[in-house]
């Protein structure tokens, strides 16, 4: 085997830190980032605990242009792209100003789904005959592997 791979940086988007200094500190205390969910508490679930990042609307805005977020129903897309840019920017790593995608390069991102938002509203437009086709988005933001397609 002649390849290798080379982890260059580093980016963090999760429930008990938003960046490597947050998530690195939480981790070595042993803050968790779960805690108390106000909207599973109004939906009556049994289990109102959950562990989701905090991200202010200004943070997102330096990722993603106003267009992009117009449709983009999926957390983990949102929380993939935050984390893979920064990684990129820990790196060191130029930012791609021609069309030409970077084959040599990639990111590692773990999640279970991308987010069930997407899903859960095409499913509504579906059973009340609103559409007739979903669209390409709600694959790409429903599937796990869909923070590539971004």
């Amino acid at each position: 085997m002649n390849n290798r791979v080379v982890i260059t940086g580093l980016g963090v988007v999760a429930p008990n830190g938003n960046n490597i200094t947050d998530f690195s500190h939480a981790i070595k205390k042993g803050i968790s980032g779960i805690k108390f969910d106000e909207e599973l508490a109004a939906l009556n679930f049994s289990c109102q605990i959950a562990g989701k990042p905090s991200l202010t609307a200004e943070r997102i805005q330096k990722y993603f242009t106003e267009l992009e977020l117009k449709n983009l129903d999926s957390t983990g897309i949102l929380y993939g792209v935050i984390a893979g840019m920064d990684a990129w920017q820990d790196a060191g790593l130029p930012l791609n100003e021609s069309n030409e995608p970077f084959y040599d390069y990639g990111t590692i991102f773990g999640t279970g789904t991308s987010g069930i938002d997407k899903f859960r509203k095409a499913i509504y437009k579906i059973d009340e005959l609103q559409v007739r086709r979903l669209g390409s988005t709600v694959v790409s933001q429903t599937m796990a592997s869909g923070v590539t397609a971004y």
